[in-house]
């Protein structure tokens, strides 16, 4: 491969070799995504572990509000707003609107 430079020089340039390419997409491999790939695994047992101390199907759960907030997603907790005729609670964050959710259910 041929370039011009600013004084109209013209400079090679080599092209790396099939081998030198294959060398780095095998380091590549070998550095980033092998150990990319365990550290998930790693993180995936462990969540699944420390998850597996909480049972959630449990009356308990249905029955302190604090508990049922927490499991809720933001979609079920707006809905949840929305039910309760909370004003102005579609740009709150989780925290805030857990906050006011929970205020209303000890409230009722």
């Amino acid at each position: 491969m041929k370039k011009n430079n600013k004084d109209n020089k013209e400079i090679t340039l080599n092209t790396p070799s099939k081998f030198i390419i294959s060398l780095y997409s095998l380091l590549a491999i070998l550095i980033v995504i092998i150990p990319e790939s365990i550290a998930e695994l790693m993180l995936t047992l462990k969540n699944k572990s420390q998850n597996e101390g909480l049972e959630k199907n449990n009356d308990i759960w249905e029955s302190i509000p604090e508990l049922k907030l927490s499991t809720m997603s933001i979609k079920d907790l707006r809905e949840m707003a929305r039910n309760l005729n909370i004003k102005e609670y579609s740009r709150e964050n989780r925290s805030d609107l857990s906050k006011r959710l929970l205020k209303r259910l000890k409230k009722d």
